[in-house]
């Protein structure tokens, strides 16, 4: 199994819809495709971990290459793992802006989850990875 853990800018701000239309459709691909993961958008950034079988992968990144919303995709680790970090999740995902409270099981406010960086999954390099992601805005705070 593969995960990978990327960073790409959206070449404009997204509204609460645009951003719940991703994830809808995110998550019926990556169930069908076997995939797991987790979405961070802020401030026109997203830091994403994707992990599944090494095809379904290279699919899922070359739809992202092609998306028009997406510019600058930046990978930062590609790795083969026994297990996966998020194997409930077909796409977690947390916003700080948009999001009030928990929606669903999934959909978590960034400011809340900021301080569990260090824990955010089983796998210490992406915790650390999403801890550098969230640094690099001053109005969130990860301890």
């Amino acid at each position: 199994m593969r995960r990978i853990v990327y960073l790409s800018s959206s070449r404009k701000a997204l509204d609460k819809e645009q951003v719940e239309d991703i994830l809808r459709v995110s998550r019926r691909n990556n169930e069908q495709a076997g995939i797991t993961g987790f979405l961070a958008y802020h401030d026109r950034c997203f830091f994403q971990v994707l992990e599944g079988p090494h095809a379904a992968i290279d699919r899922v990144l070359t739809r992202i290459r092609v998306d028009s919303r997406h510019s600058g995709l930046l990978v930062l680790s590609d790795t083969d793992v026994e297990q996966r970090a998020f194997p409930h999740w077909q796409m977690a995902f947390v916003a700080r802006s948009e999001l009030a409270g928990i929606l669903d099981k999934a959909a978590i406010p960034l400011a809340d989850i900021a301080p569990m960086a260090s824990s955010l999954s089983g796998d210490i390099r992406v915790n650390k990875l999403f801890k550098s992601f969230l640094g690099s805005f001053r109005d969130l705070t990860a301890s």
